[in-house]
């Protein structure tokens, strides 16, 4: 017979295994009913993520930086928020690659499985997403301080 505390634990351990699993199914359903075969919080992460990469793009054009001969025609300051949409593309498409990772695709041969791994995948690659998406928000807050301070020396 189990001493109390031995038992508490190996019940404890129960319930958590059992609680882990119910998610993992949940998840595996989710993938497996999904039309995009990806969970909607990675969907929303990855919507939120192409549209700041795109962003990339509107500030080299404000720039003037792809029609610049000479590099040396931009500004220090110009330089260095290049340089952050730089890191903030790379970060993205990184976070993207890692959600497309994640995803079960379409008219792939047992998906039920296939559901229930990538949901499994999911769960232990969580830490390595948010850290991700906690970069590419460190890049956004930064693009927003610069473009608060370039409004306010325009103005």
């Amino acid at each position: 017979m189990l001493d109390p505390m031995s038992a508490l634990s190996v019940a404890a351990s129960a319930v958590q295994f059992v609680d882990f699993s119910i998610k993992m199914v949940s998840k595996g359903r989710e993938l497996y009913d999904s039309p995009s075969g990806s969970l909607e919080e990675n969907l929303r992460l990855k919507r939120t993520t192409k549209a700041l990469v795109d962003r990339r793009g509107n500030v080299r054009k404000a720039l003037n930086v792809d029609s610049l001969r000479p590099p040396l025609a931009i500004s220090d300051t110009e330089a260095d928020l290049l340089e952050l949409c730089e890191n903030c593309l790379k970060v993205g498409q990184k976070l993207v690659d890692r959600l497309a990772s994640l995803e079960v695709k379409e008219g792939e041969k047992h998906r039920r499985w296939k559901s229930i791994r990538q949901a499994l995948k999911s769960e232990w690659g969580k830490k390595e997403v948010n850290e991700m998406r906690d970069g590419l928000a460190s890049c956004k807050s930064e693009l927003m301080l610069y473009i608060l301070i370039s409004v306010q020396y325009v103005f």
